[in-house]
C-alpha cells in the first residue's frame, strides 16, 4: 500500500514537471527565446536561424495531419532520406506526424522508418519503444508549427495525449527536411525510477 502511494506521488510529480517544462519552452519561444534545438542540444543548430515573423502557433488535437500541396511527404523512393517541403510549416505537415508514428510504433520496419525520417545524430532516439506508454493505433495525429525559419522547424504533434510530442526538423544540404530530435510529454514514458529521466 505504501509502495503504491509512493509510486502514485512520484508519477504525479513527474507529470507536473513535464507540464511545467513544456509550458516553459512554449513561453520562451513566444518571447523570442531559444528554439527547441538550441534549448535541448540539437546538433547543428544555426545561430543565424531566426523565428518566422508569423510567430509561434499551437496545434489542436483536431488539426489535420495531411500534407500540404507544396510537400511531397510519404512516398520517398527506397534509400532516399527525408522529405521535400516548401518551408517550415509544410515540413511539419509533411513529416512530423510520420516521425512520431514511426517512433512510437513497435513494428518490424521501425528502424528503417526512423532512418528515413531522422538524422543519424537525432536527439531522443535512444529511448526504446518498450519504454513508451502504449499508443492508440487508431488515434488521429494533428500537427502544428511552433517555431520555424527557412531551414529549421519545431512542430507539435498531438496523438490523443494530454500534451503534444515535439519534433525538431532541419533542412539538409540535399534540400530535404529531416527530424533532428523528438521529445514526448512525460506521461508518454514508462519510468520505474525518476532518475531514468536524466538518460533522455
Amino acid at each position: 500500500m505504501l509502495d503504491d502511494d509512493r509510486r502514485f506521488r512520484r508519477r504525479v510529480a513527474l507529470m507536473a514537471v513535464g507540464v511545467v517544462a513544456v509550458f516553459a519552452v512554449l513561453i520562451g519561444m513566444a518571447a523570442g527565446g531559444p528554439t527547441f534545438e538550441e534549448t535541448f542540444g540539437g546538433q547543428g543548430a544555426s545561430p543565424s536561424a531566426s523565428p518566422s515573423a508569423s510567430g509561434p502557433a499551437t496545434a489542436s488535437p483536431s488539426a489535420s495531419a495531411s500534407p500540404s500541396a507544396s510537400a511531397s511527404a510519404s512516398a520517398s523512393p527506397d534509400g532516399v532520406r527525408g522529405v521535400e517541403a516548401d518551408g517550415a510549416a509544410a515540413a511539419c505537415d509533411a513529416m512530423a506526424a510520420d516521425a512520431v508514428r514511426a517512433f512510437v510504433t513497435d513494428s518490424p520496419d521501425r528502424e528503417a522508418s526512423l532512418r528515413r525520417l531522422f538524422t543519424d545524430d537525432a536527439q531522443g532516439l535512444s529511448t526504446p519503444v518498450s519504454a513508451l506508454a502504449g499508443q492508440d493505433p487508431s488515434a488521429d495525429y494533428g500537427t502544428g508549427l511552433m517555431d520555424g525559419s527557412a531551414s529549421t522547424a519545431v512542430c507539435s504533434v498531438w496523438n490523443g495525449g494530454e500534451s503534444p510530442w515535439i519534433v525538431s526538423l532541419r533542412r539538409q544540404d540535399t534540400g530535404r527536411w529531416m527530424a533532428t530530435g523528438i521529445q514526448g510529454p512525460y506521461d508518454q514514458y514508462v519510468m520505474e525510477d525518476p532518475g531514468d529521466a536524466a538518460d533522455r
